[in-house]
């Protein structure tokens, strides 16, 4: 019965492997920068079995040669040098449903409503301060924001935003 299972059609063994120094030939020719029927060209093989080698060797694509670019992360040494400020819906519900009771039958709750949490977190200590809010309009987002800095006493030059309309209100935001 074993013989009768499926199985890869891919063989099991390679009889004639490719030269350890002809790999290393088209790779080095890779890194010249020559493409993939240059190299085949130069190195006398098929351009499947030197496409075959680079895809092996993650040199396939020309952009595989460059250097990658470190990731660019910022970080603050000093406390209140970055905070950031968030703002997420949380959805009123009106009854629990079917993830404490178990009963998918109910309906939704429909006109429950919103509140919005404002989040304001430190970079460099992680300081965090939380403040639910009827809406996430001007007012109410510089509302935390300077309760934060007179609870922290920390200066605050830049503020990044995920949602800079609600935040950015030119008469809020002048005092921190």
């Amino acid at each position: 019965m074993a013989g009768l299972a499926d199985r890869s059609s891919r063989p099991h063994r390679l009889y004639r492997r490719t030269p350890a120094g002809q790999v290393e030939q088209i790779i080095a020719l890779r890194c010249q920068r020559l493409s993939g029927k240059a190299i085949a060209k130069q190195a006398d093989v098929s351009p499947a079995t030197v496409s075959r080698i680079l895809r092996r060797a993650r040199l396939s694509r020309m952009r595989d040669l460059d250097p990658t670019e470190p990731a660019r992360g910022y970080e603050r040494a000093l406390p209140g040098e970055l905070i950031h400020l968030d703002i997420k819906e949380l959805n009123r519900f009106s009854e629990p449903r079917h993830s404490v009771t178990g009963d998918r039958s109910g309906g939704r709750s429909v006109g429950a409503g919103s509140e919005f949490a404002h989040v304001c977190i430190d970079d460099a200590s992680r300081l965090a301060f939380v403040e639910i809010e009827p809406d996430e309009k001007a007012n109410a987002a510089a509302q935390p924001e300077t309760r934060l800095n007179g609870f922290a006493k920390l200066c605050c030059p830049v503020l990044p935003r995920d949602n800079p309309r609600a935040v950015t209100h030119p008469d809020r935001f002048v005092n921190l």
